[in-house]
């Protein structure tokens, strides 16, 4: 039996009384099924990048999808790492671009202005 803290359970009470009851993979709390396995948050709160399963915090139930098994989230954690460490190169290639093009325009100013200053 998994031990909730009982903030944590008072949180669920008012989520269940607020009709809030379908729990997507992120842990957002949604009045149906269908909003819930639609999750856009998913994107960016779970290593697969979107909403695997949906669960109906009543009864502990998955009612959509299926939780990804220890195998399958240790992959797709590292599939996200491998995502981001590539999305972290390119960022700071494009940055280290901006940066000499930067120069560049700075350096074009300065002969621009030096010309102008000797004729």
């Amino acid at each position: 039996m998994t031990i909730i803290a009982e903030d944590t359970k008072a949180y669920y009470n008012q989520c269940i009384a607020d009709g809030f009851v379908y729990e997507c993979a992120c842990g957002e709390m949604f009045r149906t099924i269908d909003h819930a396995a639609t999750c856009r948050k998913c994107r960016n709160y779970t290593w697969a990048g979107y909403c695997t399963h949906v669960t109906d915090v009543r009864t502990g139930a998955v009612v959509d999808g299926r939780r990804p098994t220890e195998e399958e989230d240790r992959a797709a954690e590292a599939a996200y790492n491998a995502r981001i460490a590539e999305e972290q190169a390119e960022w700071e290639a494009d940055q280290a671009a901006a940066r000499e093009e930067a120069d560049w325009a700075a350096e074009a100013l300065l002969w621009d202005i030096q010309d102008r200053l000797n004729n």
